[in-house]
């Protein structure tokens, strides 16, 4: 990480995200990518979806009941995925 992006102690910030339903594998959960953040190099940035390995595109929050709070350092990898039920989230 370049001196710049760098922290010796707490992320610089965080996000905290409550779940108003039950997140399941079907509805649209939140991906993330253990072990990866953004830098402020592009090179560091997350590769096309398309392109990634199973493993990552497959790496859900889920299941997670209603009020339930994510808690994230914001330069962690994270995206949303489809939902595939036929309720709104």
């Amino acid at each position: 990480v370049p001196p710049e992006c760098r922290s010796d102690s707490e992320p610089p910030m965080i996000s905290v995200n409550f779940t108003v339903q039950p997140v399941t594998g079907e509805n649209g959960p939140l991906r993330v990518v253990p072990g990866r953040r953004h830098t402020c190099e592009k090179s560091d940035a997350p590769p096309c979806f398309r392109k990634e390995p199973e493993v990552l595109r497959q790496s859900k929050l889920c299941p997670l009941p209603p009020g339930a709070a994510i808690i994230r350092d914001l330069r962690l990898w994270h995206g949303g995925t489809p939902n595939g039920s036929n309720d709104t989230r």
